[in-house]
């Protein structure tokens, strides 16, 4: 019996080490595939997470940035994030922070701005307390809260203080790892059938998994999506120790990739093999400083990518295992029965008849009757005969199990054959995928170029919306407030984020007949109207105002609203358009004073000279009477009538005009006199009506009408109020800023510190601002600057607006102001010169001085001429 265990535990312990080598050899297989797989990821990371830190490097030391963030002007981040990023064939995504954290704007979607990161994102806190840079991954770096791979670098104003930090991520989603994956199966040495899974640490309902893992939906895909990264059984807390550790760290020790950082032990499920591979936020010191205190070893895990391939093995052959037993339990037989002989020490009569039928059952292969045997002999007998008795009946099963599986080999050839065949269908199948594969990319350039049209596009609307002097608002069908432009959220004094979703009838109110509201209804928002449709039509009114919540100051608007309709002419939501009435008698000022400039610079001398002019022709013919009748006189008294006639012929020769004479020279002149005067009068006929103003053009004796202009041109006494000269130059320069762009300038503001508020018209003193700073970034050349500095010089507020150069002539400086003459200015110039003409008069009128001239400057130990134009605005 022990012989017969014996034999039992050297046959099966031969078939099981058969059965798990063969398994052992597939996870190793597995394994290594893996890992290689994962090196080629983190090597990627590296490559990734360094030109993401160049790429933030730059962008930071730009001063179109640094400039844009201290302004907090989105547009010109929008628009220098994309040209770099289009430059530079960047697919990730940039977001721009303040100095206090507040997100000023962000290339991720979805595009929100105005809210703070400021303690809540380590990563974004480390960079503004220190002014270093941040490399590693991260999470929620934005409202879109996605995990990336990213690079934060402090942007440094002129004083060395942090104006802000600008982030540069690239996301890591479903598209990267697929990306990934793709990449690996491209490789000299292909690493192909290699998916991945994106585990989120602090949500576990985050998870990315690529498509084709999805299409194969192995189970345990549904516990990772119930439990997260607990899911995993090498998975342990953070700052927690298992004994797992030690194991991990010995199968590692010979491991070549367990250099790789938060690589952790794989395991196999679901005929698969998965290798956990850790994101962890800190992998540079910066990094480790930013996260020190926190859990593994100083750095923070925000995720964890799962790596899987299909354990994939060569199959249990059933001859191989059979053939092992087979010979195993042959050679344990042999060895018993040398051992058995071995054990006889003496050699009596038992032994050799034992013996004896031994050889007679090899000879023979049957058992002769058992003679003269007894006791323990006879046992030992009847034991060897059934031993012999069941192999001999086993040896004969498995030569039928090895004629079977020889059988099976055979047939096994024959599906080789048939697998040949599938391996050329599956080629051909290959290459139509391929091309099909062409197809989808050159599809994905065109839809590529058609969202570069289409953030182009947007981006020029965005610009248009945010330059114009009215406001817009873009509703829903039901009047909630989509979007809004600068414009309508200064007049309002909140911003677009406080006014989306609200009604837009509870923003622009509607006046009643004394000026007060109308609107008791409280703030209404998301708004919709069930059974008709035409509720916002029918509650529209063309006129109201619009009060700001913090000032108090109401805002008289005319109201347009446009609905935008769909291909089957729905209406899918409204545009509506609010334009200031002040602008509009700003406009009506403007015209009136150059009806004025008109009717008393130029109608009136104009006219005034014209009675000199008919001084002269009435002298002029009443000379030439006197000179006729005396002629005439003289020649009837003293000739006779042959003579008479004679003289009468010269003194016709004589008085006849001659060509281009001065009389006639005189008449031609007069009468191009009289046109231009006619030309004028027109003139301000037509303007004058255009205003409202009928302006009398002359009295009923055809002289010049005795009324008084000033009464009749006179404007509406001034709106007086007090603001900071800054907010005053900061609008100007926010207008001047798209020509300053296309010029290729940069425009810089200067002030002194606790400079007074200064108190007068505000559109009156931005209408003499404006030109100026218009007429400089006309005359400097491209790539140079403008700068306006504010200072206070005894009872005045002095503004500079000077220019890099070239400096104009001493000539142009002191023509500057003198208004258009047409004998000395090009009529291109006849608008520009106009408008300084007006400003200077509109600085007079307040009793301000204005003064231009050009000087030289020294910046960096480098002389530039330039020009420099000075107002000095009275404190009242």
């Amino acid at each position: 019996m022990p012989f017969a265990v014996v034999i039992l535990f050297m046959v099966g312990g031969m078939a099981a080490y058969v059965f798990y080598w063969q398994g052992e050899e597939g996870r190793s297989i597995a394994s290594r595939k893996i890992g290689n797989a994962l090196g080629r990821i983190n090597s990627d990371f590296g490559r990734i997470q360094m030109s993401n830190r160049d790429f933030a490097n730059r962008l930071s030391r730009d001063p179109a940035l640094i400039d844009a963030l201290i302004k907090e002007d989105r547009g010109a981040i929008a628009a220098l994030f994309k040209n770099t990023s289009d430059a530079r064939g960047f697919s990730g995504s940039i977001t721009a922070y303040d100095e206090n954290g507040k997100v000023v704007y962000s290339s991720d979607t979805p595009a929100k701005f105005g809210y703070s990161v400021r303690g809540k994102n380590s990563a974004v806190d480390y960079v503004l307390n220190n002014q270093d840079i941040f490399i590693g991954s991260t999470y929620a770096l934005t409202i879109a809260q996605t995990m990336g791979l990213s690079a934060l670098a402090p942007v440094i104003n002129s004083n060395g203080q942090t104006a802000g930090v600008v982030a540069v991520s690239e996301p890591i989603d479903e598209a990267f790892l697929t990306g990934e994956a793709m990449k690996l199966g491209l490789l000299n040495e292909p690493l192909s059938n290699i998916d991945f899974v994106l585990l989120g640490v602090r949500d576990r309902g985050q998870i990315e998994i690529t498509p084709t893992l999805l299409k194969d939906r192995p189970a345990f895909l549904k516990l990772l999506s119930d439990q997260g990264v607990k899911a995993l059984p090498s998975w342990q807390e953070p700052g927690s120790w298992q004994i797992a550790n030690v194991f991990n760290w010995f199968s590692n020790l010979f491991n070549k990739n367990a250099n790789i950082p938060g690589l952790m032990g794989g395991f196999s499920k679901d005929n698969r093999f998965w290798q956990p591979f850790s994101l962890v936020a800190a992998d540079n010191k910066a990094s480790v400083r930013a996260y020190s205190g926190g859990a593994n070893g100083g750095s923070e895990i925000i995720g964890v990518i799962l790596a899987t391939t299909p354990l994939r093995t060569e199959g249990i052959k059933p001859g191989f295992v059979i053939l092992a037993s087979c010979i195993m339990g042959l050679a344990a037989i042999f060895s018993i029965i040398a051992l058995s002989t071995q054990l006889s020490t003496q050699p009596d009569e038992n032994v050799a008849l034992l013996t004896d039928r031994i050889k007679r059952w090899r000879s023979d292969k049957r058992l002769p009757p058992g003679k003269k045997l007894s006791d323990s002999w006879l046992e030992l007998s009847e034991l060897i005969d059934q031993t012999l008795i069941e192999w001999q009946s086993t040896i004969q099963g498995l030569k039928v199990q090895l004629n079977k599986a020889a059988q099976a080999s055979n047939e096994g050839y024959a599906d080789q054959n048939k697998a040949s065949n599938n391996d050329e269908q599956f080629t051909a199948l290959n290459r139509q995928l391929t091309n099909q594969s062409r197809q989808l990319s050159e599809f994905s350039k065109q839809l590529n170029q058609a969202n570069q049209q289409s953030v182009f596009l947007q981006n020029e609307l965005q610009a248009v919306l945010q330059s114009t002097t009215e406001g817009f608002l873009i509703l829903d069908q039901y009047g909630n407030v989509i979007h809004s432009n600068a414009i309508f959220s200064n007049w309002l004094g909140m911003t677009e984020a406080e006014i989306a979703g609200r009604y837009c009838f509870d923003l622009v109110r509607k006046q009643s007949g004394n000026g007060t509201s109308v609107s008791s209804q409280p703030t209404r928002t998301f708004v919709r109207h069930e059974s008709d449709p035409t509720a916002l039509i029918n509650e529209f009114f063309p006129e109201g105002y619009v009060s700001n919540s913090q000032s108090g100051k109401a805002v008289d608007v005319l109201l347009h609203l446009q609905p935008i309709t769909t291909h089957d002419n729905k209406v899918s939501g409204y545009i509506l358009v609010a334009r200031d009435k002040s602008l509009r008698s700003e406009v009506t000022g403007l015209k009136m004073e150059i009806v004025t400039m008109l009717a008393r610079a130029i109608r009136g001398p104009l006219l005034s000279a014209d009675k000199e002019w008919r001084n002269i022709l009435a002298a002029q013919s009443k000379r030439r009477d006197q000179i006729v009748s005396t002629v005439t006189q003289t020649v009837d008294r003293n000739v006779p009538e042959e003579i008479h006639e004679q003289l009468n012929r010269e003194l016709n020769q004589e008085l006849k005009p001659q060509e281009l004479s001065f009389e006639q020279r005189l008449a031609n002149l007069h009468s191009r006199y009289e046109s231009l005067i006619k030309s004028v009068e027109n003139m301000l006929a037509t303007h004058g009506q255009a205003i409202g103003q009928m302006i009398p053009l002359t009295s009923e004796s055809g002289s010049l009408a005795a009324l008084d202009l000033d009464s009749l041109l006179a404007t509406t006494e001034p709106t007086k109020e007090s603001f900071p000269v800054s907010r005053l130059i900061g609008e100007c320069l926010k207008e001047a800023a798209n020509l300053a762009s296309e010029k290729q300038l940069m425009l810089d503001y200067k002030t002194s510190t606790a400079l007074p508020g200064i108190t007068g018209d505000r559109a009156l003193m931005k209408s003499i601002i404006y030109p100026v700073v218009e007429k400089m970034i006309l005359s400097t050349q491209s790539g140079g600057k403008v700068r306006v500095e504010s200072s206070l010089k005894d009872n005045d507020i002095q503004l500079s607006i000077a220019s890099s150069g070239p400096a104009l002539s001493e000539e142009e400086t002191a023509d500057m102001f003198s208004g258009f003459d047409p004998e000395r200015h090009n009529e291109d110039t006849y608008g520009s010169r106009l408008a300084l003409y007006l400003s200077r008069n509109n600085a007079e009128r307040i009793g301000a001085k204005i003064l231009a001239q050009s000087e030289t400057r020294v910046e960096n130990e480098q002389s530039t001429t330039g020009t420099t134009v000075y107002i000095a605005f009275p404190i009242v």
